[in-house]
């Protein structure tokens, strides 16, 4: 029997928050799990954003343990301001977890 181990990929659009282009938004799509989140943690922190990094997690299909604590360090370094829609699929984890987060994009610019 052959196994194949299928690790889980994400992708980062990174465009700008605001015209000035201060703020910068990381959409991120895919999965974020214990095989990939420490690429995802440097992903984020390779992202150079002058006055603050907004994290779109509404199109992530799947976040586990690991994920989340990546998100959580950046947070307690005020890296990063996380939006999320209710119709996300990690939106029901992310509530029980507690995790912070605005519904939208011009929600968190005013928070930076």
């Amino acid at each position: 029997m052959n196994t194949q181990i299928r690790k889980p990929t994400f992708d980062l659009e990174v465009s700008t928050a605001v015209p000035s282009g201060e703020a910068m938004v990381a959409t991120v799509t895919g999965e974020v799990d214990v095989m990939n989140a420490s690429d995802f943690a440097r992903a984020i922190e390779d992202i150079g954003a002058p006055r603050g990094l907004i994290l779109g997690l509404r199109r992530l299909q799947y976040m586990d343990s690991a994920g989340f604590a990546v998100v959580y360090r950046l947070l307690e370094l005020r890296a990063v301001v996380v939006v999320l829609t209710v119709n996300s699929p990690i939106h029901t984890a992310a509530t029980l977890i507690g995790l912070p987060y605005h519904d939208s994009v011009e929600s968190a610019v005013s928070t930076l």
